[in-house]
């Protein structure tokens, strides 16, 4: 799960039209950066989940990782960065639980800075 740091601001700043403009071409940086089989979707808001079936946490915190970078140096104006929750789903841990711990880890990242990946517990 990720979402656009300070995206607020940028509405504020820029206006809603760019704002949109914004959440286009970080949907599409991230999705540049899947693996054939994964799906990205937004979640509300400035808010985006991605699913990649069958990737353990390493292999989910490098695509977590390639997709921060990507957004965050696409040299495009008003320049964005993402911060990012990962979680493995457990055995029998439900969509919603597995969602909230991602979140979860989304806002450690948040809280720690911004612009960065965390790994949910």
């Amino acid at each position: 799960m990720f979402d656009i740091d300070h995206f607020k601001r940028i509405n504020d700043t820029y206006g809603h039209h760019t704002g949109d403009e914004v959440l286009k071409r970080v949907a599409a940086g991230a999705a540049a950066e899947l693996r054939s089989g994964d799906t990205i979707g937004r979640f509300g808001g400035e808010e985006f989940v991605i699913v990649l079936p069958d990737a353990a946490a390493d292999a989910a915190s490098k695509v977590a990782e390639r997709v921060r970078h990507a957004i965050g140096t696409d040299n495009c104006t008003p320049g964005v960065t993402v911060s990012i929750g990962v979680a493995e789903m457990a055995p029998g841990e439900s969509c919603d639980a597995l969602l909230r711990r991602a979140d979860d880890a989304l806002y450690v990242a948040k809280n720690e800075g911004r612009n960065r990946m965390r790994l949910a517990a």
